[in-house]
Formats: C-alpha cells, structure tokens, sequence
C-alpha cells in the first residue's frame, strides 16, 4: 500500500527572504545537490545522494548561508511550536541552533541531544546545568521541561 503525504509548504506563505541569503552564482542551494535523505542511507547508496545533515553542515560553514538558517529554525519554533508546552527542541530551535550545534555547546553528541528532546535519556544533573547554561534558562525550569518529556506531557 502507498502512502501519501500532502506538503505542509503548499498551504505555508512563500519565506521571502531566505532563497536570497542562499543563492549562490544564480543556482539555489538546494539545486547543487541530487536526492537528499533525512538520515542513514544504505551501505550502498548511489553517488548523487547526500544526507541532510552533512548538507546543512556544510552549508552552515558559510555565515551568510548559516544566519539564514538560524533564522528558519527560529521561524519553525515560532510557527509550530507557540502553543505546545515548552521543550528542549523549542529552547534550541528558537536560538536558532540544530542538535549538533547544542551538542557542541554542552559537550556531547548529537544522538544524545535527540534522545534528550525526546524524554527517553535519564539526564545528570551535570548535564541538566550545562544544558541549562547553554539555551539560557534556569536549572529548575529546565528540570521541569525535561521531566515533562519524560512524562509524556
């Protein structure tokens, strides 16, 4: 059975503003590339596929092209996260960061930041201050949000 999707973008105002900041020589980031995929790909994937993240890696080296980024993280948290209870991911993303980036800043891995946000990591309190200093909010508020996750709620 297929499954079908509809695109959330089709029903979204057109973001004026970014394909400027990531216009490279008149071609489009997103045109330098062939078929990308959000995550592992196969042992033997063909040589024009690229994952995401090592894509938006790439692309975040630049300045222009990692602002403009930044700045389409915070627009996802201020358009789709406002009415949910707060969360890690909605702290992070409305600093503009990816996983990677909080990872780097509380010196750990990514994987680990996902599960975090997830609620599935049973997180030290060492963490929870580092995670704290990082996106700028307090040890006891952070505390609340990842119980929370943990939670379910």
């Amino acid at each position: 059975m297929t499954r079908i999707t509809r695109s959330q973008s089709a029903s979204l105002p057109p973001m004026a503003g970014f394909e400027d900041y990531l216009q490279e020589g008149g071609r489009s980031c997103a045109s330098e590339t062939a078929p990308v995929t959000n995550g592992p790909i196969s042992e033997n994937p063909p040589e024009d596929h690229g994952d995401i993240d090592s894509i938006v890696a790439r692309h975040e080296q630049d300045e222009r092209r990692r602002k403009a980024i930044e700045e389409a993280r915070r627009w996802v948290a201020d358009t789709y996260y406002t009415e949910q209870p707060q969360s890690i991911r909605n702290l992070r993303l409305k600093k503009g960061w990816s996983q990677s980036r909080l990872a780097a800043e509380v010196g750990t891995s990514q994987p680990h930041i996902a599960r975090i946000e997830r609620g599935t990591e049973d997180v030290r309190i060492s963490t929870i201050e580092r995670l704290a200093a990082a996106l700028g909010v307090k040890n006891s508020d952070l505390f609340e949000i990842l119980s929370q996750a943990r939670s379910g709620g």
